[in-house]
């Protein structure tokens, strides 16, 4: 995961999330009053128990679709690479392969109950 940043709103309001720039489209996962959210460029989508995010390997060559759905319609979707990691040794051995690929980060949160609700509780 290149060029992810934890940003957070000092105004009245509290908004924290993990934000990145993927070839010039802004997408973030943030808390927000007790709800989370995704957001892509000026669109935000809620993300509650109807959502659900797919993550597609495209091509050998690290391409990936990250798609997010209500319920079974399609509302978003996004292509972006991830580095391939042949004899990639990661800093510390406790990271996950989500941590190195933003679509799967993202879809982890959206599709687990537990790890929604860890991630609201922790930037909310």
């Amino acid at each position: 995961m290149r060029n992810n940043t934890k940003l957070t709103d000092n105004s009245k309001r509290k908004t924290v999330g993990w934000f990145t720039d993927i070839d010039g489209l802004i997408s973030g996962l943030f808390a927000d009053h007790n709800k989370l959210f995704l957001q892509l460029n000026d669109l935000r989508y809620v993300v509650d128990e109807r959502t659900t995010a797919k993550t597609e390997i495209l091509n050998v060559n690290g391409q990936r679709k990250f798609s997010l759905f209500d319920e079974t319609s399609l509302i978003a979707s996004f292509k972006y690479s991830v580095e391939i990691a042949f004899n990639h040794i990661p800093p510390v051995e406790y990271l996950d392969d989500d941590e190195f690929d933003w679509g799967l980060f993202l879809s982890n949160i959206i599709n687990n109950a537990s790890r929604k609700t860890e991630f609201i509780n922790n930037n909310s």
